[in-house]
Parts: structure tokens; C-alpha cells; sequence
């Protein structure tokens, strides 16, 4: 996997790191139910924190994949919680984002957690992570 998603690891909890392989891409993969990944990510700088922003999560849907995962903010951040089921009925492998989750950020930074809910077979696998910034509106100000 890239230096970038390696970089917001805070605890693997049984994920583990995959490389890319023909049709397969690379990232943190877990095929154990309750593995809890645990991802630190930032937005804004030091000096000028951002108070909320968009989380979203990529993940390998597959064919090959029985599996759920809960994917949710952990306190102080705030966000809805994520249930993703990465099975496809199509012979194919894509990777997918979740929607994203409006996050009231601490102090520009949220930790996020990716629980295994199942896997009777395949894997759960984290591509990417993003905290994107929204767009305000003039009642925002």
C-alpha cells in the first residue's frame, strides 16, 4: 500500500497490509470477524483546524468477498455510523467509496474505526481513507 494510507494507521487490530495482485488491489485487509482498524485522519492545519468534514471510506467489493464491516467515528469525533456489505453478485472486483459522513471533527482530526462484523469467506479491504472538506453555503458563515 501507498506511505499515505500506511501513515494513518493508529492500530491494525488484526488488519493486515496487502499488496496488489492481477484484478486486486492493494490495501489493509482483515477476513476475521471483530478486527478493528483504527485510522487518525486530519484536515486544516495546526494553526487553523478544520470543525467538521466529509469521512469516507474506499473498500474492495468483490465477488469473492462474504463480508461486513461497520465503519463509524470515534469519540470526541461524531459522525453517522457506515454498515458496508462488500459482496457483488457480478464476477468483478471494484473498489467502491461509501458515502460520505458529515464529521464534527476534534481539534481537525477524527479517528475512525473499520470493525469486521463477518466473513464467512473473502476478505474486508480498506483502499482509501478521505476527510474532505465542505462546501459552505453564505448561512454558514
Amino acid at each position: 500500500i501507498g506511505v499515505g494510507l500506511r501513515s494513518l494507521v493508529e492500530s491494525y487490530g488484526g488488519f493486515f497490509v496487502v499488496d496488489s495482485a492481477v484484478g486486486r488491489p492493494s490495501g489493509l485487509a482483515s477476513t476475521v470477524m471483530g478486527d478493528r482498524l483504527l485510522l487518525r485522519l486530519r484536515l486544516g492545519t495546526e494553526s487553523h483546524p478544520a470543525s467538521r468534514g466529509y469521512v469516507s471510506m474506499g473498500v474492495e467489493i468483490s465477488w469473492r468477498n462474504r463480508a461486513r464491516a461497520l465503519i463509524h467515528c470515534v469519540s470526541p469525533c461524531e459522525c453517522k455510523d457506515v454498515h458496508t456489505n462488500v459482496f457483488s453478485d457480478r464476477p468483478r472486483t471494484i473498489t467502491s467509496h461509501t458515502p460520505p459522513q458529515l464529521a464534527q471533527l476534534d481539534q481537525g482530526a477524527c479517528t475512525v474505526e473499520v470493525r469486521v462484523l463477518n466473513a464467512s469467506s473473502g476478505r474486508v479491504l480498506i483502499t482509501a481513507a478521505t476527510l474532505a472538506t465542505p462546501l459552505y453555503s453564505r448561512s454558514d458563515k
